[in-house]
């Protein structure tokens, strides 16, 4: 280029970013008044907002100086996230409810039980003279910046505002702010933004500003999509913020998003599919709520969009999670993302700007509340009669209960438990062993009577939180339409790997009311004065933590590859066996805290001679050594995998590990390490793993190594890319949408699930038409082309896997066990190592087809192959996938746990 064309280029640069900087700025608010003693956002942070990205600490003084300076306003610190900032909640409202709020809270909690009230006048009463409850939630998606930007200008125009609008919404309502879900995400966005931005913003989509490096801002401090996590409470932020809902239950939530910036708005009605567990009503109040966005949206002209891309299936969202309480829970996208800065240029060529996203979320939030307190009455009533009619349709319909049984591993059956209690539903305990009629499990088989142990808990569906109930422990969600946003199966008894049932008839047994979940009691089982082992059972989750604590502190242990009989009890291959002989004398103190910190029954055994099996001195009883883990990271890693691995390993269980970034393991000293784990990939591994690395990594692996591969982690080592292992895939997939990101899988006609999924293994009957021939999809048209592969997709399906439980991988577990697929990658059943675990043709729960089905059946899920004197161990799909599939735990650990020999 000449260097007038560089003078040209550069001054058409520069007059593009003139004309992104910001000027003087309309008001968001036209028109409005004010109380003075209450900061305005420009007054105390120096600048408009949407001028800049605001950094928590500083919405927090802003907050903070606002609640000082309103009598509105009441702010609490409910928490903190794992980086130490401050989560906080504020309840808004006229200064005349603020002094009865108690009493408006205590209201709205008698009406969500309507067994409190007897009197049908007391309900008419609680609706005319309370307050309607509106929960705003920003920013839960750290990345998504221009909700708790908004979220700034709400709390303003609600404290500070004394135009009548403003005034008459605060009389009748109490608004809940939360305003930032996600502190630690978005401060790693803005503090990343901030880094690189000029001194004025670049519209182009190509500059480095637009372009967020691996992991994003999106996640939280370990990575976690907190919009996943409504359900499964794994992080403390959710913990905190679900403690606070039950405390309030509103009867509207809104959850504020972002999207590509090429979009324009979305609210609600949502798409379909609609979960089936929710009434009518709240498909109906979705569309009165959009009506209403849509009247302030068009005053100012903007665009928008309802009932497209975003469903209400999942019930882990922030808008299904509220939804299944008896809140109208939504979901609203602005169009932006980290992607759009403080200013990008769109395709059509116009700028969309981080003021403008605000105005958006602004409005939309004010709307909100309008619409809620024009509707107050019926909406508080309706929210009633929600939890009412849950309670009726739990005495009329065929599910009356809920069966968790404790068990082999009584501590995770709590942990189950622990979970629902801490979302507000209600669960008893058998106080005594009782027989159960008219029983359901989870794979189509029933019995008329059953024998129950004292212990069991007891989840009736007479309740009023029932439909979060039985969405979440439901064997299989019934699926309406083939469009998932998400994962089509979430079973929770399935996911946890607990015996679970349910019934037609209501127990008789004596029970009591949980208040928190149970607690079990460990202990070592045997006199330890001359015991000379002390065996622990490999069936139970803290098992794993309780092994590893022994290796880390220097004491010997060793694992059983065989079954044995001791004292009359047996013992499954898998368990541990620590002797007292070669560990130092501290090892019978040290078994007994072990056991009652990690809820295990030890035994102490007096003799190494077994009645029955091997014997404790055999070969067969493998020695160990600690594991000493490095774990890829970086550009090409999914977060959320990477993420779910680092908090299982260091938080729940207490394994440190080093993270390395894929890009520097070629160059890494791998003589450091016994296992090397790839999560699940996020782009490719590929591009930065040339095969000098993958050779490096190879002899390791034969020098002793475990190498451990998750998805696409695991896909990586096959014959059709590194070439790592001698592992193939099977056929490569069309993947389609992807249902574990916010891509959204393609959506479309409705389709009944009787003639396009598969289920319970059931086999085609004889006399079945022949199959239609398929048309070539050259030949397809468009709408033919989308029903196609929402047929194809497997967007996080319950599937049934084989396993061999003479291979350590096994050890712990039935030869049963079941897996969430996604995707219909897996791999070709292999003849040079051990096919761990093999998919069966078998769909346990969500939508698979017959052909995807039949396909993944003759495939392997979990594949080792030694090499010289290591292991690779491949998992076609993620085992610690969210980190609420606890029955895979043990499953992962095994692999860093007893494939390590000295």
């Amino acid at each position: 280029m000449s260097r007038s064309g560089s003078r040209i280029g550069a001054i058409a640069l520069a007059l593009a970013i003139a004309a992104a900087a910001p000027a003087q700025q309309p008001p968001l608010y036209p028109n409005g008044t004010y109380d003075a003693s209450v900061p305005a956002p420009k007054a105390f942070l120096g600048y408009e907002l949407g001028e800049k990205f605001t950094p928590h600490a500083r919405i927090v003084s802003y907050l903070e100086a606002v609640a000082a300076a309103s009598k509105r306003v009441k702010l609490q610190r409910i928490g903190e996230t794992n980086e130490g900032r401050p989560l906080l909640q504020l309840a808004i409202t006229s200064e005349a409810n603020q002094s009865k709020l108690e009493t408006i809270r205590k209201n709205i909690l008698s009406l969500a039980d309507p067994r409190t009230i007897s009197d049908p006048k007391s309900v008419d009463d609680l609706v005319k003279s309370t307050p309607v409850i509106v929960w705003l939630s920003y920013g839960v998606h750290g990345n998504e910046s221009s909700s708790a930007e908004a979220g700034m200008q709400a709390v303003y125009q609600l404290a500070a505002g004394t135009d009548e609008p403003t005034t008459k919404l605060l009389a009748d309502a109490v608004v809940i702010v939360d305003p930032l879900l996600n502190p630690d995400g978005r401060d790693r966005y803005v503090n990343w933004f901030n880094s690189v931005v000029g001194a004025s913003p670049n519209p182009d989509p190509q500059s480095a500003e637009h372009d967020e490096p691996w992991p994003g801002g999106r996640f939280n401090h370990f990575l976690f999509d907190m919009n996943r996590d409504w359900a499964w409470l794994t992080q403390k932020e959710t913990r905190a913020r679900i403690a606070q809902y039950l405390q309030w239950m509103p009867q509207v939530h809104v959850d504020y998003h972002e999207m590509g910036y090429n979009s324009t708005y979305f609210f609600f009605p949502a798409e379909a599919p609609i979960n089936t567990n929710f009434p009518p009503k709240t498909v109906e109040w979705a569309k009165v709520f959009g009506k209403g966005n849509a009247e302030a949206f068009d005053a100012f002209g903007w665009p928008y969009y309802t009932a497209e891309s975003f469903d209400l299936y999942y019930p882990g969202y922030g808008d299904s999670w509220p939804s299944l309480h008896g809140a109208i829970g939504m979901t609203y996208e602005q169009a932006g993302h980290s992607s759009a800065g403080l200013t990008v240029r769109r395709d059509d060529d116009t700028l969309l700007t981080l003021r403008d996203r605000v105005a958006h979320h602004f409005t939309s939030s004010l709307a909100t509340i309008r619409t809620a307190v024009a509707n107050r009455e019926k909406l508080l009533r309706d929210f009633y009669d929600f939890r009412k009619s849950a309670i009726d349709e739990g005495e009329k319909e065929s599910i009356k209960e809920y069966l968790i049984v404790p068990g082999k591993d009584p501590e995770r059956a709590s942990e189950l438990v622990g979970l629902l209690l801490a979302q507000g539903v209600e669960v008893s305990r058998a106080k005594q062993p009782f027989v159960a009629e008219k029983l359901h499990g989870y794979l189509n088989d029933k019995w008329e009577l059953e024998k129950f142990p004292e212990g069991t808990c007891i989840v009736s569906m007479k309740q009023p939180a029932k439909r979060l109930a039985k969405a979440l422990l439901e064997p299989e969600a019934e699926v309406t339409k083939l469009y998932f946003y998400d994962i089509s199966a979430w079973s929770l008894p399935l996911a946890y790997g607990v015996k679970a049932y349910w019934t037609e008839v209501p127990t008789t047994v004596e029970k009591e009311a949980l208040k928190a979940r149970p607690v079990i009691e460990g202990k070592v089982d045997g006199a330890t004065d001359g015991a000379v082992y002390y065996l622990i059972p490999w069936d139970t989750n803290g098992a794993p933590r309780a092994l590893y604590q022994l290796l880390a502190e220097g004491f010997l242990a060793r694992v059983a590859g065989k079954t044995f009989t001791l004292d009359g009890k047996d013992f499954a291959r898998g368990t541990i066996v620590v002797p007292t002989s070669g560990n130092p004398p501290a090892v019978r103190q040290r078994m007994d805290k072990l056991a009652k910190d990690n809820h295990l029954v030890v035994t102490a055994a007096k003799t190494g001679l077994t009645e029955k099996g091997i014997n404790l001195g055999s070969e067969q009883v493998s020695p160990l050594r600690l594991p000493k883990i490095a774990v890829a990271m970086g550009e090409g890693v999914s977060s959320t995998s990477y993420g779910a691995i680092w908090f299982l390993l260091e938080q729940e269980y207490g394994i440190p590990f080093t993270p390395i970034q894929v890009r520097s393991i070629g160059d890494a000293d791998l003589s450091k390490y016994n296992v090397l784990i790839f999560p699940d990939d996020g782009g490719g591994y590929g591009p930065a793993i040339d095969k000098d690395a993958t050779q490096r990594i190879k002899d390791w692996i034969e020098r002793g190594g475990t190498f451990v591969g998750v998805g696409g982690g695991a896909f990586w080592a096959t014959q059709e890319q590194s070439k790592l292992a001698p592992v193939s895939m099977a056929d490569k997939e069309e993947k389609g949408a992807d249902s574990k990101s916010d891509a959204p899988a393609t959506g479309g006609d409705e389709k009944k699930v009787d003639d396009s999924t598969s289920g319970g293994g059931a086999a085609a009957s004889a006399s079945a038409p022949p199959k239609e021939q398929k048309k070539p999809k050259e030949r397809m048209k468009i709408e033919e082309q989308e029903a196609e592969a929402r047929k194809r997709q497997v967007p996080g399906t319950i599937l049934a896997v084989d396993l061999d439980p003479a291979h350590p991988l096994a050890f712990g577990y039935d030869e049963r066990i079941y897996v969430l697929k996604s995707g219909s990658q897996a791999f070709n059943l292999t003849k040079v190592g051990f096919n761990v675990g093999s998919f069966l043709p078998e769909k346990v729960s969500g939508y698979i087809s017959k052909e995807n089905e039949e396909k993944i059946g003759k495939k392997a899920f979990l594949v080792e192959i030694p090499m010289g004197r290591g292991h690779v161990v491949l998992y076609a799909d993620d085992p610690t996938f969210r980190l609420f599939w606890k029955g895979l735990t043990r499953l992962f650990l095994n692999s860093v746990l007893l494939l390590s020999k000295p």
